[in-house]
């Protein structure tokens, strides 16, 4: 003879159907009040090259306006951010005078320098000429410009109290449209690449 155990308890069967106490742990909350934009290494490279590189206007802006907002000046974000190799020495430094004391010293003049070189060098090359070797160089070097960004965005997470960029490592829905078009748009670039030459 066996004996069944009563199930019919409903505070018995809530409790063996309660998810486990770690999904109920809060998500980390997106600081709007941090000097700087907050973002994780991954969720900026994937952005950046699901976009093409653009992300990096949205980057700009974000950074400027948060700067323009804590210091109060009279800065136009939307035009530092279009006009980024006139602006990018002076923001670069800005994010190096705020790093975190424990943070690894940020060589913003360096990596500023080497952002302009490969922007100016991808648009210089871009108007050369019209043949596939070319092209294929310009836009590898626009994309180089991931490097020193990505060194800024680890030196504004260190600076804003967050160095993995946790708070901001969730992709949002608007995000997962832009990757969804960068799948889409990356194999037609390809393929205009090969059939111009």
């Amino acid at each position: 003879m066996t004996i069944e155990r009563d199930d019919s308890d409903p505070l018995q069967l809530q409790e063996m159907y309660r998810p486990p106490a770690a999904d109920d742990a809060p998500l980390p909350s997106l600081e709007q009040n941090t000097p700087f934009y907050v973002v994780s290494r991954t969720k900026f490279l994937v952005l950046f090259f699901a976009t093409f590189g653009a992300y990096q206007l949205y980057w700009f802006f974000v950074n400027w306006r948060r700067y323009r907002d804590r210091m109060s000046a009279p800065i136009l974000p939307f035009w530092r951010a279009v006009f980024s190799v006139l602006f990018v020495h002076r923001l670069f430094g800005i994010v190096a005078q705020h790093g975190a004391p424990a943070a690894p010293r940020f060589a913003a003049r360096e990596m500023a320098t080497l952002y302009v070189v490969f922007m100016v060098g991808s648009w210089v090359l871009d108007r050369w000429g019209d043949r596939l070797l070319i092209d294929i160089v310009s836009t590898a070097l626009g994309l180089c410009t991931a490097y020193p960004l990505l060194a800024a965005q680890d030196a504004a997470n260190a600076a804003s109290g967050d160095p993995d960029g946790s708070a901001n490592s969730r992709m949002t829905p608007l995000n997962y449209v832009f990757i969804v078009l960068g799948v889409v748009l990356w194999p037609l670039l390809v393929l205009g690449l090969t059939l111009s030459e």
